[in-house]
């Protein structure tokens, strides 16, 4: 979203930007808002789903995300190569993403999103860029975060990409 804000500072025209199944992270100023939001959702989902949430959501703060990063390449050689220090490139990531501060993009947005919710968060249609973005589509894909770019997921992934493209040349 950065290139594409700075491309429209600079008077380009930006027919489409397309964000696949990506969270915004919220500035630091907001995480109050955004925390304070998900508490009023219970209301929504009930209390004893909210607490299980929140008990998923505390169990993921011991838990190692890199490792994971590292278990979802499945079999591939990571011990050499370019992927030797995939695990450090993910916590480096995981940091900058953290302490980067995301200004509002003024233009609109297509948000690729997979249709299954981990148990830990809890829904935001606009995956929180509803607050960044002066507008939004959102398309959903069936499957969960790592599948979204495999088969079956993958093929609904195209067929919004190439909606999103043809609304955005109108």
């Amino acid at each position: 979203m950065e290139m594409a804000r700075q491309l429209k500072d600079q008077g380009c025209e930006v027919k489409l930007l397309a964000l696949i199944d990506a969270w915004a992270y919220p500035p630091s100023e907001r995480r109050k808002d955004f925390y304070w939001r998900r508490i009023q959702l219970m209301r929504v989902i009930g209390f004893r789903e909210w607490i299980e949430i929140l008990c998923e959501r505390f169990k993921r703060l011991f838990h190692d995300d890199a490792a994971d990063a590292v278990k979802m390449l499945d079999g591939v050689q990571m011990n050499e190569g370019v992927l030797a220090n995939r695990e450090e490139v993910y916590r480096r990531n995981r940091d900058a993403a953290l302490k980067y501060y995301p200004r509002f993009y003024p233009g609109h947005v297509a948000i690729f999103r997979s249709d299954n919710l981990a148990s830990w968060f809890l829904p935001d249609m606009t995956m929180e860029w509803g607050a960044l973005t002066e507008d939004q589509d959102i398309y959903l894909v069936p499957g969960g975060h790592r599948d979204i770019l495999r088969e079956p997921s993958v093929q609904v992934l195209a067929s919004c990409l190439t909606q999103a493209i043809k609304k955005a040349g109108k």
